[in-house]
Parts: structure tokens; C-alpha cells; sequence
């Protein structure tokens, strides 16, 4: 129940602040548009996206010195309420660096 609780929180927190990047234009939805941009602080990929998409968004993140991560398809669908978005990235550092932390416990909490 511990764990429980505490995924919800961080997936929360998670959404709170994919929520204050879009509202602050730091939010960059779908692979297309990730590709036109050429500044990131991290690229957020669901497991789930085709290879194609998953091999332009590494070399786009390795070209623009961004952190990549890819997370299971349920953190994506959940976070941006959409099953059909498979890549996001944020623009801003201090979000991206709070995004990234947040992942970093999900997945923390999901090997335990």
C-alpha cells in the first residue's frame, strides 16, 4: 500500500509539472514537433513508439546535448491524459531536471 501511495504521489508531481511546462510554453508534444525544435533540456519517449521515431529522437536529443529517456507507455498516458502521445519533451532546465527526478523514483519504485 506504501508503494502504492507513493507511485500516485509521484506520478502527480509528475503531471504537476508537465502541467506548469505547458502552461509556460516549455512543453513540446509528438515527435514531429520535437524534430523542428532545436532546443531541449530532456526528450521523454514512451516504450511504446515506433523504432523509427525512437532512433530521430535519440539522434535529435544527441545533436541538441538533451537528455533521453524512455519510460513505459502508461507514464506518458497517464501524465499527459492521452494514449495517443507517445514522445514529449521540455524545454525548460529546472523542469526538465524535476520531470527527470520524478521519473527516476517511478522506476526506482517499480524495481523494488
Amino acid at each position: 500500500m506504501i508503494a502504492s501511495c507513493n507511485v500516485s504521489n509521484v506520478t502527480n508531481k509528475l503531471k504537476s509539472y508537465v502541467g506548469f511546462a505547458k502552461k509556460s510554453g516549455n512543453l513540446k508534444i509528438g515527435s514531429d514537433n520535437i524534430l523542428a525544435y532545436k532546443k531541449f533540456s530532456v526528450i521523454i519517449i514512451s516504450n511504446s513508439i515506433s523504432d523509427n521515431a525512437k532512433n530521430k529522437l535519440f539522434n535529435h536529443s544527441q545533436k541538441t546535448n538533451s537528455d533521453f529517456v524512455v519510460v513505459g507507455y502508461d507514464i506518458i498516458n497517464t501524465v499527459m491524459e492521452s494514449e495517443t502521445i507517445k514522445a514529449i519533451s521540455i524545454t525548460e532546465k529546472n523542469l526538465a531536471s524535476a520531470c527527470l527526478e520524478c521519473i527516476k523514483k517511478l522506476e526506482e519504485t517499480t524495481i523494488e
